[in-house]
């Protein structure tokens, strides 16, 4: 079995994702948030190889799998596998699972935060916060 990495999934876009598929991306973030009351802004991207995040110590965990949409055909979504699937792990058992797991994936994604500013040469700064 597999679960959604957080309550409203992890999309990312790969490398090779167009201008046109991030600044869709971020044109529905915004739209989404604004809709919601809230404000949203691009601090920046963070880069990294699918395969950091697939295995930890030989363990899988999350897959990175394609998911392409109509306008976003370098579109993914991370997915972990299910490890209490059939199991009688109580609800808080899994919740503390869940944020481990994120834990893990931040520490193995690093400090590769790309800013604003500086991703694709500074073209989507108008999303950003001035």
């Amino acid at each position: 079995m597999l679960v959604q990495l957080d309550f409203s999934g992890v999309s990312v876009l790969r490398d090779c994702a167009t201008n046109d598929e991030f600044d869709l991306t971020l044109r529905e973030l915004k739209a989404r948030s604004t809709a919601a009351g809230a404000t949203r802004y691009f601090h920046g991207v963070c880069a990294f190889a699918a395969a950091r995040v697939r295995y930890d110590e030989g363990a899988r965990l999350v897959g990175v799998y394609d998911t392409s949409l109509p306008q976003k055909p370098n579109h993914a979504d991370m997915i972990a596998p299910d490890h209490h699937a059939g199991t009688d792990a109580s609800k808080s058992q899994r919740e503390r699972e869940r944020r481990k797991r994120h834990k893990r994936v931040i520490e193995l994604i690093g400090s590769t935060l790309v800013p604003a500013r500086q991703f694709r040469s500074g073209s989507f700064k108008a999303f950003a916060r001035t």
